[in-house]
């Protein structure tokens, strides 16, 4: 599996759960799979591009909600609230996880960028079975990732292609066939000796992951 998951979480709530859960996810899955905090925020930058950016290199998002998860929301910044804000509408799986029996939030408590939220089918994660519950967590993880790169794959197969174009200028390429008496190929001097006209691939872009800050966020 190659998909990464961000483990969002509020720090007044369920910081223990959320570390000893990434530590059982990176050994599962590796360290570079799995985003707990975006430590790279820097001053002048905009934190909800920041923390957008690093939910949108991810999969799944893991929100864990405890028994203060609504309490605990600050006035101000909250870089939860932006976390999950950022999966719902970047189309990032967004997995709620019920620690130690917490109930699930009501749309009607949820700010409204929350709402759907409400909608997902939660699991649980609790000191009753902890290990069984991660199990199940990373069953559902595994499932959620190949359905997801299995529809990223299609899309790519069944993208069309263009054929008959030179890259970047758009200048057509002959196919087959010879020009007329007095004619060039297009792109070629006139009175020049025909050549191939060769086409230039594309470059893959490297992938950014920022991660959480690691001062207090307030929550």
């Amino acid at each position: 599996m190659a998909g990464r998951i961000f483990i969002s979480y509020r720090r007044a709530d369920t910081a223990n759960q959320a570390g000893w859960l990434a530590d059982r996810l990176v050994a599962q899955y590796g360290r570079n799979q799995v985003v707990k905090d975006v430590d790279s925020i820097q001053l002048g930058n905009d934190f909800a591009d920041v923390i957008a950016a690093a939910v949108t290199s991810c999969n799944v998002l893991l929100a864990l909600i405890g028994h203060q998860w609504l309490a605990a929301a600050p006035g101000g910044d909250d870089y939860v609230r932006v976390e999950i804000e950022s999966a719902l509408t970047r189309g990032v799986q967004v997995i709620p996880v019920l620690v130690d029996g917490a109930r699930m939030p009501t749309a009607a408590e949820l700010p409204p960028s929350l709402a759907l939220l409400a909608q997902r089918a939660p699991l649980s994660l609790g000191a009753a079975n902890p290990e069984g519950d991660v199990s199940r967590i990373t069953q559902v993880l595994d499932q959620n990732i190949a359905e997801r790169q299995g529809t990223e794959t299609s899309m790519a197969v069944n993208q069309p292609t263009v054929t008959g174009m030179a890259p970047s200028w758009g200048r057509p390429v002959v196919q087959g066939g010879q020009p007329q008496p007095g004619q060039s190929l297009p792109g070629q001097p006139v009175g020049q000796p025909r050549g191939l006209v060769r086409r230039i691939g594309t470059p893959v872009a490297d992938e950014y992951a920022p991660r959480h800050p690691d001062t207090p966020r307030g929550s």
